[in-house]
Protein backbone atom coordinates (compact mmCIF):
# COMPACT_ATOMS: atom_id res chain seq x y z
CA UNK A 1 0.00 0.00 0.00
CA UNK A 2 2.71 2.10 1.04
CA UNK A 3 4.14 1.16 -2.17
CA UNK A 4 1.35 2.34 -4.45
CA UNK A 5 1.41 6.05 -2.38
CA UNK A 6 5.01 6.84 -3.08
CA UNK A 7 4.49 5.14 -6.84
CA UNK A 8 1.31 7.82 -7.37
CA UNK A 9 3.30 10.77 -5.57
CA UNK A 10 5.78 9.99 -7.67
CA UNK A 11 3.93 10.17 -11.04
CA UNK A 12 2.08 13.11 -10.35
CA UNK A 13 5.19 14.88 -9.65
CA UNK A 14 6.48 14.11 -13.06
CA UNK A 15 3.28 15.03 -14.20
CA UNK A 16 3.97 18.47 -12.82
CA UNK A 17 7.77 18.64 -14.06
CA UNK A 18 6.02 18.13 -17.84
CA UNK A 19 4.05 20.47 -17.61
CA UNK A 20 6.45 22.60 -16.42
CA UNK A 21 8.83 21.50 -19.19
CA UNK A 22 6.45 22.50 -21.79
CA UNK A 23 5.55 26.22 -20.51
CA UNK A 24 9.38 26.46 -20.22
CA UNK A 25 9.72 25.51 -24.05
CA UNK A 26 6.80 27.27 -25.10
CA UNK A 27 8.38 30.49 -22.74
CA UNK A 28 12.07 29.83 -24.74
CA UNK A 29 10.44 29.52 -28.57
CA UNK A 30 8.54 33.11 -28.04
CA UNK A 31 11.90 34.38 -26.68
CA UNK A 32 13.94 33.02 -29.75
CA UNK A 33 11.49 34.11 -31.91
CA UNK A 34 11.51 37.81 -30.34
CA UNK A 35 15.03 37.37 -30.35
CA UNK A 36 14.95 36.94 -34.06
CA UNK A 37 12.63 39.49 -34.89
CA UNK A 38 14.89 42.12 -33.00
CA UNK A 39 18.08 40.52 -35.11
CA UNK A 40 15.76 41.26 -38.17
CA UNK A 41 14.92 44.71 -37.38
CA UNK A 42 18.30 45.49 -36.60
CA UNK A 43 20.01 44.21 -39.40
CA UNK A 44 17.29 46.40 -41.67
CA UNK A 45 18.35 49.51 -39.31
CA UNK A 46 21.81 48.38 -40.59
CA UNK A 47 20.93 48.06 -44.03
CA UNK A 48 19.31 51.64 -43.86
CA UNK A 49 22.43 53.13 -42.23
CA UNK A 50 24.78 52.05 -44.67
CA UNK A 51 22.57 52.98 -48.00
CA UNK A 52 22.26 56.52 -46.43
CA UNK A 53 26.14 57.13 -45.48
CA UNK A 54 27.45 55.47 -48.85
CA UNK A 55 25.56 57.70 -51.41
CA UNK A 56 25.03 61.43 -51.75
CA UNK A 57 22.10 60.21 -53.53
CA UNK A 58 18.89 60.83 -52.04
CA UNK A 59 16.80 58.31 -54.16
CA UNK A 60 19.55 55.71 -53.69
CA UNK A 61 18.77 55.96 -49.85
CA UNK A 62 15.14 56.76 -50.19
CA UNK A 63 15.31 53.29 -52.13
CA UNK A 64 17.00 51.16 -49.69
CA UNK A 65 15.20 52.56 -46.89
CA UNK A 66 11.81 51.56 -49.03
CA UNK A 67 12.97 48.28 -49.81
CA UNK A 68 13.59 47.21 -45.55
CA UNK A 69 10.32 48.77 -45.08
CA UNK A 70 8.77 46.65 -47.56
CA UNK A 71 10.63 43.11 -46.41
CA UNK A 72 10.67 44.23 -42.29
CA UNK A 73 6.54 44.82 -42.60
CA UNK A 74 5.82 42.43 -45.52
CA UNK A 75 3.85 44.69 -47.57
CA UNK A 76 3.04 44.29 -50.94
CA UNK A 77 3.99 47.94 -51.82
CA UNK A 78 6.51 50.47 -50.32
CA UNK A 79 6.28 54.25 -51.86
CA UNK A 80 8.06 57.27 -50.68
CA UNK A 81 6.41 60.20 -52.08
CA UNK A 82 8.09 63.67 -51.37
CA UNK A 83 6.94 67.05 -50.46
CA UNK A 84 7.80 70.63 -52.92
CA UNK A 85 7.46 73.37 -50.90
CA UNK A 86 7.51 75.06 -54.21
CA UNK A 87 4.92 73.38 -56.05
CA UNK A 88 2.67 72.29 -52.72
CA UNK A 89 2.51 68.65 -54.66
CA UNK A 90 3.06 65.49 -53.22
CA UNK A 91 5.43 63.70 -55.76
CA UNK A 92 6.72 59.93 -55.73
CA UNK A 93 10.24 59.77 -55.07
CA UNK A 94 10.95 55.71 -54.92
CA UNK A 95 8.38 53.08 -54.83
CA UNK A 96 9.20 49.09 -54.26
CA UNK A 97 6.95 46.43 -55.45
CA UNK A 98 4.31 48.53 -57.79
CA UNK A 99 2.48 46.36 -60.94
CA UNK A 100 1.66 49.14 -62.80
CA UNK A 101 4.27 52.07 -64.09
CA UNK A 102 2.04 54.85 -63.70
CA UNK A 103 2.16 54.82 -59.60
CA UNK A 104 5.56 55.72 -60.23
CA UNK A 105 4.97 59.15 -61.79
CA UNK A 106 2.14 60.20 -58.62
CA UNK A 107 1.97 64.32 -58.49
CA UNK A 108 -0.62 65.06 -55.03
CA UNK A 109 -1.70 68.28 -54.40
CA UNK A 110 -1.43 69.04 -50.56
CA UNK A 111 -5.34 68.45 -48.58
CA UNK A 112 -6.35 66.18 -51.80
CA UNK A 113 -6.97 62.13 -52.00
CA UNK A 114 -6.07 60.12 -48.76
CA UNK A 115 -1.65 60.94 -49.41
CA UNK A 116 -2.54 64.50 -49.29
CA UNK A 117 -4.55 64.06 -46.58
CA UNK A 118 -2.50 62.77 -44.64
CA UNK A 119 0.41 65.23 -45.89
CA UNK A 120 -1.66 68.13 -44.51
CA UNK A 121 -2.88 67.23 -40.91
CA UNK A 122 0.30 65.47 -39.75
CA UNK A 123 -1.21 62.19 -38.81
CA UNK A 124 -1.27 58.91 -39.61
CA UNK A 125 -3.83 57.34 -41.46
CA UNK A 126 -4.41 53.35 -41.12
CA UNK A 127 -7.39 51.79 -43.77
CA UNK A 128 -7.25 48.14 -42.55
CA UNK A 129 -9.54 47.02 -45.05
CA UNK A 130 -10.72 49.29 -48.25
CA UNK A 131 -13.93 47.13 -48.38
CA UNK A 132 -15.38 48.52 -45.61
CA UNK A 133 -14.75 52.64 -46.15
CA UNK A 134 -14.74 53.51 -49.98
CA UNK A 135 -11.45 54.06 -52.03
CA UNK A 136 -10.91 57.60 -52.62
CA UNK A 137 -6.63 56.45 -53.05
CA UNK A 138 -5.28 56.68 -56.43
CA UNK A 139 -2.31 54.22 -55.69
CA UNK A 140 -4.92 51.97 -54.15
CA UNK A 141 -6.90 51.49 -56.87
CA UNK A 142 -4.35 51.04 -59.51
CA UNK A 143 -2.48 48.28 -57.29
CA UNK A 144 -5.79 46.93 -56.35
CA UNK A 145 -5.19 47.22 -52.53
CA UNK A 146 -6.94 45.95 -50.29
CA UNK A 147 -5.28 47.92 -46.97
CA UNK A 148 -2.61 50.74 -46.62
CA UNK A 149 -1.41 52.66 -44.30
CA UNK A 150 -0.37 56.28 -44.92
CA UNK A 151 2.68 58.05 -42.79
CA UNK A 152 3.79 61.64 -42.96
CA UNK A 153 7.65 62.27 -42.87
CA UNK A 154 8.35 65.05 -40.46
CA UNK A 155 11.60 66.35 -39.90
CA UNK A 156 12.35 69.70 -37.54
CA UNK A 157 8.98 70.30 -37.33
CA UNK A 158 7.57 70.74 -41.39
CA UNK A 159 6.32 68.10 -43.33
CA UNK A 160 9.05 66.86 -46.12
CA UNK A 161 7.26 63.62 -47.34
CA UNK A 162 4.65 60.76 -46.83
CA UNK A 163 5.34 57.08 -46.72
CA UNK A 164 2.85 54.83 -48.17
CA UNK A 165 2.60 51.00 -47.45
CA UNK A 166 0.08 49.14 -49.40
CA UNK A 167 -1.10 45.74 -49.42
CA UNK A 168 -3.33 43.30 -51.60
CA UNK A 169 -5.33 42.14 -49.06
CA UNK A 170 -7.03 42.81 -45.59
CA UNK A 171 -3.62 43.38 -43.09
CA UNK A 172 -3.22 43.16 -39.73
CA UNK A 173 0.37 43.64 -38.65
CA UNK A 174 1.49 42.43 -35.22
Amino acid sequence: NELRLVQDALARTNAELDKRVELRTAELADAKQQIEKQLFRLQAMRMNDLAILGTTDLRIALKAIAEQTRRQLSVDVASILLFNPYSLLIETAVVVGARTPEIQNIRIRLGETLVGQVALERKMLVIPDFVKQPQTDLAGKMEGFLSCFILPLIAKGNIVGVMYLGHRSVFSPD
